[in-house]
């Protein structure tokens, strides 16, 4: 593991019925503020001894993610009008109109970088369609804050609800606006679209709704849900699952082009979440769009990544420990193989099943994935067990109108290569050092 940054044990420090007495408390106060509809009934496993990095490598890190973004962002707006770009990309074809109809937008919205932070941070994708429990993850690091309360003011405190205040006002939307948070029917678990409507609430947002993208209305051209006119989207569904709904994206793509409908996360954010940009960036042929600096900083964060079409074929199969084989646009780790776990024979499978489409695949070189000792609560049985997981680093970005800024940081762990919650894995937190 990188010397700049260290598991906090904090659990060592305190007596068993310090522990359970405190990890009560924590559920409790969770389930109130995390949890406004469910009160918890749903509990994700979270490690309450989170991680700290140092404000040094924290700001070298920013840095470098802010020059990666700048170009990521070149490269999505070339697209439009580079035919080798939308070969290499190969969106979607039912994806592909709402694209084009968003290509005057900004790049406004929030994305979640997915990184391995072993000998020096490597990133392996992009999170841009809609990255999911951003107000949750504003609250769940405060309350574990509450383990080391005597030491918590070493740490910087991010604040997302003020982020997302920023991101309003950088796409100069009145507080009397209609601000619709809106999900998929199939949502099971909504609290966080409740949450996103009780911070804004709260900020002053005169107008907020939330509800399914089903239940909206079309009535004279324009989009209303409960009888009201709807002039901001804040999109809490990934657009495979919009496409779904009968007509909707006729009438989203209709509203936004008359600049009736501002939608947070709009389609053209897509481009930056298909992991076949990742292979782009590391294209020389596209290098003449970017500056140095940006070439410097994708070579230090960005692991050799290429479409699956332009790879030696015999050198793959023979270098499989090498390599990561991923589908270009799915998501929730599916459909991912990792040669230096696969045998020859499952290995050899995937890659030729994989080259019937190669151009929805991409490979890319296998990153080292750090691992650490956990000591998990055992609520049920009053105990504390410790485990090696292997873990990530994933910090929320905040694409504003003319920067970014950084927020909380997210830390899966899971006994996996491949992970993610959605498949049984558990999630801490990243401090950084004031």
């Amino acid at each position: 593991m990188a010397i700049c940054m260290k598991k906090l044990k904090i659990l060592k420090t305190l007596t068993k019925n310090e522990i359970f007495s405190k990890n009560d408390n924590f559920w409790e106060g969770l389930s109130k503020k995390a949890y406004p509809l469910t009160k918890g009934k749903l509990r994700i496993p979270i490690s309450v001894e989170p991680f700290s990095v140092t404000a040094d490598e924290f700001l070298k890190l920013e840095d470098n993610l802010q020059l990666l973004i700048s170009a990521a962002k070149k490269l999505s707006s070339a697209y439009f009008d580079n035919e080798l770009l939308q070969n290499l990309i190969s969106v979607n074809p039912e994806e592909k109109q709402l694209i084009n109809e968003s290509r005057k937008e900004d790049f406004i919205g929030i994305i979640r970088v997915d990184l391995f932070y072993g000998k020096s941070p490597k990133i392996v994708e992009i999170n841009a369609d809609f990255p999911d429990g951003f107000f949750m993850h504003d609250i769940t690091p405060r309350e574990i804050c509450k383990w080391f309360i005597k030491e918590k003011d070493k740490y910087r405190i991010f604040d997302h609800a003020k982020l997302f205040n920023e991101l309003l006002e950088s796409l100069v939307i009145d507080k009397n606006s209609h601000i619709f948070i809106g999900y998929d029917k199939a949502r099971k678990f909504i609290d966080e679209f409740a949450l996103n409507k009780m911070k804004l609430e709260k900020d002053g947002w005169k107008n907020v709704s939330m509800g399914a993208f089903e239940d909206l209305e079309f009535i004279n051209e324009k989009l209303y849900f409960d009888k009201r006119p709807i002039d901001v989207i804040r999109r809490g569904a990934e657009l495979f699952k919009l496409r779904k709904i009968p007509g909707l994206m006729k009438k989203l793509v209709s509203e936004q082009q008359k600049g009736r409908i501002k939608i947070i996360n709009n389609f053209k954010m897509r481009l930056l979440g298909h992991k076949a940009l990742m292979a782009v960036l590391w294209d020389k042929r596209f290098r003449r769009y970017l500056n140095k600096n940006e070439i410097k900083a994708i070579k230090l964060l960005l692991p050799e990544t290429l479409k699956l079409k332009a790879v030696d074929i015999p050198r793959l199969l023979d270098e499989k420990d090498l390599w990561v084989l991923k589908p270009s646009d799915l998501a929730e780790g599916e459909s991912i193989y990792i040669g230096s776990v696969l045998t020859n024979k499952k290995w050899n499978k995937a890659v030729r099943l994989a080259l019937k489409k190669s151009s929805n695949w991409i490979v890319q070189k296998k990153v080292d994935i750090p691992e650490e000792k956990f000591n998990l609560i055992d609520n049920e049985n009053r105990k504390t067990i410790q485990v090696k997981r292997k873990f990530d680093f994933n910090p929320h970005v905040i694409l504003l109108k003319k920067n970014c800024k950084l927020g909380w940081i997210i830390n899966r762990y899971s006994e996996l290569e491949v992970l993610n919650v959605m498949k049984g894995g558990g999630l801490t937190y990243t401090f950084v050092e004031k």
